[in-house]
């Protein structure tokens, strides 16, 4: 009894449902609405595999393709297309993927065409790639990546890379080159790098960082020292994969004495923090006492104390926890803990340490429910409000005042 009674329940939800899908007839009839997001949610309740014998869907979406004003109505049409199992469709997709006249449905195919690892879309992506139309350019280079093995697709990647106008195309010519991660592709990367005429080198810096093959970095590093700022930035991010060996670290330091350009010397400074090398102790604490030190290093400089910093750089980060920046306290708050984590417990040591933080806990001062743990410094009520509150899985720092700074920064020489 209890089954049927589960049968019919079951027998009636599948009858509601169906009650509410639409025919055939009416979502050809909503491909003709006014309203692009009926027309964009006809074609894609037609690229259900459902559809994928039934003739009658045919031309009407190749219609959409030709005249829609949507770009996704247009390559989702195409995409239900590539899909049917009638095979005098696709030889049609590939007429206007590689005619030009209309670029709006050339786009639209060959856009569906690059997310297509289908060896029969190959072809007409490679005519793609030579398109007067930058857009499909584009959409070729990306989907070219899933055939980057074979050499005549390799080859036509190489030339868009070195010689493509639009810059988002030769990205998506290295990015695409760059899939089959092997020693010879490092090797045609590196010949676009040191190619001055190449207007590519920057995107093939780009892409030798992650192949990872260490035959690359005298050229990054070299990249790495020209004009170019473009090229120079993306060398440094790639040089960020051979951060473990000492020339690259060398190099560097010995850039970013010389670098310029704020954005450039930031990413150096980052990739050098992670470094963790000795070297670059002074430079962070140069960055975190400089009044045109951006935000973003003063930041990095924190975090990378937190992993090797000692017991000197603590006055330092005590002035941040007087900073309006929450994000800034909350960095410089995880540092002093793990520096004083570090610290030897000597007699002096705990003497001083006595004076720092006590646990208690509370709720949280917001309503949470949840009881939220309480960190406040235990030195003279003049000191201001100072806490770490655990809010929902997140500690919010509190603001130290100006003389709690100074009390604090007298506690810390006191370990120096």
């Amino acid at each position: 009894m209890r089954i049927i009674t589960l049968m019919s329940i079951a027998l009636s939800f599948i009858l509601s449902t169906s009650a509410f899908a639409k025919s055939v007839t009416e979502l050809l009839q909503d491909l003709d609405s006014s309203e692009r997001r009926i027309r964009r949610d006809a074609v894609r309740e037609l690229s259900d595999r459902r559809y994928r014998n039934n003739n009658q869907i045919i031309a009407p979406l190749l219609n959409v393709i030709l005249t829609d004003s949507n770009p996704p109505t247009r390559e989702y049409a195409a995409t239900a297309l590539l899909n049917h199992r009638n095979a005098e469709v696709f030889p049609q997709l590939v007429q206007i993927a590689t005619q030009e006249g209309n670029a709006q449905a050339q786009e639209g195919v060959v856009s569906a065409f690059s997310f297509s690892s289908s060896p029969r879309v190959k072809a007409p992506l490679l005519i793609a790639l030579s398109s007067s139309d930058p857009a499909i350019r584009r959409d070729a280079a990306r989907g070219l990546g899933s055939f980057s093995n074979d050499p005549t697709v390799r080859t036509a990647l190489t030339n868009s890379l070195n010689s493509d106008p639009d810059a988002r195309t030769r990205n998506y010519s290295a990015r695409s080159i760059a899939r089959t991660r092997s020693q010879q592709v490092a090797g045609i990367l590196l010949d676009t790098l040191n190619n001055p005429q190449s207007l590519g080198r920057a995107d093939a810096a780009e892409e030798l960082g992650s192949l990872g093959f260490a035959s690359a970095v005298p050229s990054l590093i070299a990249a790495m020292a020209e004009s170019d700022r473009e090229l120079q930035r993306n060398s440094i991010k790639s040089l960020r994969s051979f951060i473990g060996r000492e020339e690259v670290v060398t190099a560097l330091l010995n850039q970013y004495v010389v670098t310029t350009d704020r954005r450039n010397k930031d990413v150096l400074f980052e990739v050098l923090v992670e470094s963790k090398d000795p070297r670059v102790m002074p430079i962070m604490l140069e960055v975190l006492e400089s009044s045109t030190s951006s935000r973003y290093a003063k930041r990095e400089a924190i975090k990378g104390l937190q992993n090797s910093g000692d017991k000197t750089v603590l006055m330092a980060l005590a002035e941040f926890l007087g900073s309006t920046d929450e994000s800034t306290r909350k960095d410089a708050y995880d540092a002093i803990m793990a520096i004083i984590k570090r610290l030897p417990r000597t007699q002096e040591v705990r003497e001083a340490l006595a004076c720092l933080p006590s646990t208690s806990t509370r709720e949280h001062k917001q309503g949470t429910k949840n009881a939220a743990l309480l960190i406040d410094l235990m030195i003279p009520v003049l000191l201001g409000s100072f806490s770490v509150a655990a809010h929902n899985g997140y500690e919010i720092v509190g603001q130290l005042s100006p003389e709690g700074v100074a009390e604090l920064q007298e506690l810390f020489r006191r370990l120096q």
